[in-house]
């Protein structure tokens, strides 16, 4: 199962504001990112989800998932840079 489906309404991209192009481009952008996120390891796309869907702090983090600050910190760095070098990968095709 993709992240995409499972977490399809964390942004709201449709507000009444918005001109038709940018709610597009706001939408493609989004599944951009989803699409990342499918290519990280289990681990990395938890931390990943815990801190930019969650909206979690890294201590809370690690509370459910590691004992020490620099894991966290390292994993979130790592699954930021994945998905930001896949989406500007993407919106060059």
């Amino acid at each position: 199962m993709g992240l995409e489906a499972e977490h399809a309404n964390v942004a709201d991209v449709s507000a009444p504001s918005q001109s038709p192009e940018r709610v597009l481009l706001a939408r493609s952008e989004l599944q951009a990112v989803w699409a990342a996120v499918d290519f990280l390891s289990p681990s990395t796309a938890r931390v990943f989800l815990l801190r930019v869907v969650e909206e979690l702090s890294l201590a809370e983090i690690g509370r459910s998932a590691w004992d020490t600050s620099g894991q966290r910190q390292a994993q979130l760095f790592r699954a930021l840079g994945s998905v930001r070098k896949q989406v500007k990968e993407q919106q060059w095709r």
